[in-house]
């Protein structure tokens, strides 16, 4: 509802007009709540308007309209039909008698039938329309710095029509910065303050309150569960954390209640407000259940399908859910789930330090950490990530706080996760110059990885060891430049880390890792001015990374 379909019933029929030898008749249905009264209806309209001379008393309304409309050729428009359904029978009925009769009918809901054609309407397409409009019934008008505001009501909207006209009325009295912290909130603003309004389109509430209790109890339990999903969602998704089936999926379809992009669905963000509304605490506790498993399921695959399918494509399909998974994240903070976190955890903070955004990584995982004491494993494992993910964003000092607060306590770390932990501070040790301390760390790393065999972290370890040894050929172990001390003889070891930790990283196919040895190496001959073998290292680092077709599968 309020999408505009009445309006557009109207000017169908002005443009139609000029088409149909015997005009054009506009037939409102809003006062008609059973079918058996639309023949009625229908005649009280032709005649008052002199398209068919009244019928004599008596006469059945339905049998006098078949021979009155029998050889016209006329254009019908029913308008708001929705609540008349699902019986169609008086349509069927009039198509049949008056072959050259053609039917324009508006409504919430599909009419389900054969030779129905459907023109599917939502919110305006043109965002310098629904600007327009919202300009149009704004009183008084608005100064030109509010285009950017405007522009953020007609989004957080979706561009509906209704919704825009009612968010304008209260322009004159609220800032409009204020009207959209209300609509951020909910529905409340969306009520109308034009006296001439119709009654149905008092409120965007009142419309899908209508839509509402035309729905089965199914239907409703379905929709119910929509709100959950912050992304567009496939149909498998929404079955499995709704219990329902195809029927149901179809249904609010057909009454334009669930929205298709592709293969995928969504509901209307307004809606989705109104059914958040309608969640008691009960309701929210199932459905966001039920969307963390579906979830913590997504995330299963989505490790095991690291082995199958190009890195790529799997980043690629995670993105597109990303939001729902950041939603189950949060509801697992709230619901304390550490079984949650042992599922997700490893895959998000490879997805986050591969494609980002950081930033949003490293405040999931700050967020987890504080739910759980540093002592519990849970608790260490997401600090390590938390601190991890600082690294990667640059944030050198506070990843280094993190590391120093939970190295104290890495008896408790397996052996990988503690030599990560050491590489963390090594990496933040070496960009702040600290070079003895960085080695010292990593050499705890190369420990820690031999002690059970971890080739990719070894890999890491050596990589640093031969980036601090290049390091060393210039500063001294805390970072000062020795102008007069220069030490060529470390170039020597810097290669042989680096062409250990690649030959680790081809063991386990760390492509990153691959990649970032073969360009250090290159660095290393270039530097020692051998150009033509550096040339060919660069060249088969570029084809490795263009072969693997993203930024790398380094997931450490």
């Amino acid at each position: 509802g309020g999408t505009g379909k009445t309006d557009l019933g109207l000017a169908a029929a002005r443009q139609a007009l000029p088409h149909f030898l015997n005009g054009v008749v506009f037939v409102s249905l809003e006062a008609v709540d059973k079918a058996a009264d639309l023949p009625a209806t229908l005649l009280q309209t032709l005649v008052s308007a002199n398209f068919i001379p009244p019928p004599a008393p008596g006469q059945e309304p339905e049998s006098y309209l078949f021979d009155q409309l029998r050889e016209r050729e006329m254009l019908l428009i029913f308008d708001n039909y929705e609540q008349l359904l699902p019986q169609t029978g008086f349509l069927q009925r009039l198509l049949d008698s008056a072959p050259r009769l053609k039917l324009l009918v508006t409504s919430r809901e599909r009419l389900r039938l054969r030779q129905e054609q459907l023109f599917q309407i939502s919110g305006l397409s043109d965002i310098a329309d629904a600007q327009r409009l919202f300009l149009m019934r704004a009183q008084p008008a608005l100064p030109p710095e509010d285009e950017v505001l405007v522009q953020e009501i007609c989004r957080l909207v979706d561009n509906l029509p209704l919704a825009i006209e009612l968010a304008a009325g209260w322009a004159h009295v609220q800032k409009l910065s204020e009207i959209v912290t209300e609509l951020q909130q909910g529905l409340d603003i969306l009520v109308a303050r034009f006296r001439d309004q119709e009654p149905r389109h008092v409120s965007m509430e009142a419309v899908f309150e209508q839509s509402w209790q035309r729905l089965n109890e199914d239907e409703r339990q379905f929709l119910r569960h929509l709100p959950a999903f912050q992304a567009p969602f496939t149909a498998e998704s929404a079955l499995i954390v709704s219990s329902a089936t195809r029927r149901e999926l179809a249904s609010l379809l057909d009454k334009a209640l669930v929205r298709r992009q592709g293969d995928r669905f969504q509901l209307h963000p307004l809606l989705q407000q109104f059914v958040l509304a309608k969640w008691t605490l009960a309701v929210e506790r199932e459905v966001r259940d039920r969307h963390l498993a579906f979830f913590m399921g997504f995330i299963a695959k989505y490790q095991s399908g690291l082995a199958d399918y190009p890195e790529a494509k799997v980043m690629d399909i995670v993105a597109e859910v990303l939001p729902d998974i950041i939603m189950a994240w949060k509801w697992a903070c709230r619901s304390q789930r550490e079984d949650a976190f042992n599922q997700m955890q490893l895959a998000l903070r490879s997805y986050f330090s591969m494609r980002g955004p950081l930033q949003t990584g490293v405040e999931l995982f700050q967020t987890a950490a504080k739910c759980f004491p540093i002592e519990t494993d849970i608790g260490l494992n997401l600090r390590l990530s938390t601190a991890y993910l600082l690294q990667k964003l640059g944030r050198h000092k506070s990843a280094q706080e993190a590391i120093a607060e939970l190295l104290p306590h890495e008896e408790k770390l397996s052996a990988s996760d503690a030599g990560l932990a050491h590489h963390i501070m090594a990496v933040c040790l070496y960009m702040t110059g600290v070079y003895g301390e960085a080695r010292a760390h990593s050499e705890r790393v190369l420990a820690y990885g031999v002690a059970v065999n971890d080739m990719g972290l070894e890999s890491l370890a050596y990589g640093l060891l031969g980036v601090i040894a290049l390091a060393g050929i210039d500063f001294d172990d805390q970072g000062v430049f020795q102008a007069h001390n220069w030490r060529p003889e470390l170039l020597d070891v810097a290669i042989e880390r680096f062409e250990q930790s690649l030959k680790m990283a081809r063991q386990v196919n760390e492509v990153s890792r691959i990649v970032t040895n073969l360009h250090n190496l290159g660095y290393c001959r270039w530097r020692a001015l051998d150009f033509p073998a550096a040339s060919a290292l660069f060249q088969q680092a570029i084809h490795i990374a263009e072969q693997a077709g993203s930024n790398g599968s380094q997931t450490r």
